[in-house]
């Protein structure tokens, strides 16, 4: 009675791999000393050849039989399979990545004067002259050369329909190694570029122009980063945006040199304004000292004068109750006081001898008084 075998794919796969290491074997058993030793040299450095250092501020995944695994490996020591069993995909997680915005960046050439008068030769003016018996009128015209081109060139209109250019630098650091490396490298820097114009761009619409170019940059540039980071959340691209900055939001080059004698109008005006300020406060420091010394003198004069009205009033008092006593005694002190002080303001004076006629006299002031 035979037996019939019946092989099997697997059974077959499994002969043909016992075959091949029965061959290898015989291979290895016919060899010299020396060649079977390098063989082994050969087997221990491939299978050591996964072994690597990683380096500080970097981050190890690892790729077997290209299924990624879940491990993030840190800096130090890592043992992984050879080629092509293991890949080993290096990060950079603990530095910061640059990527330059550009694509609003200004071209062009400066139109230092977008309009200006056409000018005539003799020969022309002399010519319209006898033909229409008038003299050329001046036109203006548009100064030739490049302009913003709408479909090559970047830009974005503002909330008071002006129109910025610029570039910008970003700043971000790999959060999550596994998403970073799903998206790509290439891919995550595309999308940056994407979110940022598109925050950029939404944030000028609602902006003026006045403001952006001046002191509104500091604010744009953290609400760029912080529409950016909401984007990249959604993303889950596996990178924190650490800083945006604005290198340059201006207006086109065509136009600098308009946007420019506004700014130094601008800045004209406010230095006029500024000096008049400084000159109003001054004046005002100068009108209160004199206020004040008027004040002070008004005040001292005023003390002066009660002081010695109260005084005279004493005096009245004190005369009238002495008056109130000896009426005769206080007339010829009065008298006597009167003629004193009169006699002192003249330069000579007449004795006169009793029942005389008396002449008029007339009295001269003295040159001291």
């Amino acid at each position: 009675m035979s037996t019939t075998t019946t092989h099997t794919p697997t059974t077959r796969r499994r002969q043909s791999d016992g075959l091949l290491m029965e061959a290898l074997l015989h291979t290895l058993r016919n060899l010299t000393p020396i060649a079977q030793g390098l063989c082994l040299v050969l087997l221990a450095v491939y299978l050591f050849s996964g072994f690597r250092f990683i380096g500080p501020g970097r981050s190890a995944l690892i790729l077997r039989l290209g299924q990624l695994q879940p491990e993030v490996h840190g800096p130090g020591f890592l043992a992984a399979w050879p080629a092509p069993i293991d890949e080993v995909v290096l990060l950079e997680t603990g530095a910061e990545h640059a990527l330059l915005i550009d694509n609003w960046t200004s071209r062009g050439p400066r139109l230092e004067n977008v309009t200006h008068l056409q000018q005539f030769t003799d020969a022309q003016i002399q010519s319209q002259l006898e033909a229409t018996g008038t003299a050329p009128v001046p036109v203006e015209i548009a100064v030739a050369g490049d302009s913003l081109d709408p479909v090559t060139d970047g830009y974005s209109i503002t909330g008071d329909l002006n129109i910025l250019q610029g570039h910008f630098a970003l700043r971000y650091r790999i959060a999550d190694p596994h998403a970073f490396f799903h998206h790509g490298p290439a891919a995550v820097e595309t999308l940056l570029k994407k979110l940022s114009l598109r925050a950029a761009s939404r944030l000028l619409s609602e902006s003026a122009i006045d403001d952006l170019v001046t002191s509104g940059r500091e604010k744009l540039a953290t609400a760029i980063r912080n529409e950016l980071e909401a984007g990249i959340a959604h993303l889950k691209l596996g990178v924190s945006a650490t800083a945006l900055e604005i290198r340059e939001l201006v207006p086109p080059r065509q136009v600098a040199a308009a946007f420019e004698d506004v700014t130094s109008a601008r800045l004209f005006a406010r230095t006029l304004e500024e000096n008049a300020a400084e000159y109003r406060l001054k004046q005002l420091a100068i009108v209160r000292g004199q206020a004040s010394a008027i004040q002070q003198r008004a005040d001292s004069t005023a003390r002066q004068s009660i002081a010695a009205s109260q005084g005279e009033s004493a005096a009245f008092t004190h005369l009238r109750a002495e008056y109130m006593r000896a009426p005769a005694l206080v007339r010829t002190r009065l008298y006597n006081d009167t003629l004193d002080t009169v006699m002192q303001q003249v330069n000579s004076s007449t004795l006169l001898p009793p029942g005389a006629t008396p002449p008029s006299v007339f009295l001269e002031p003295s040159a001291s008084r």
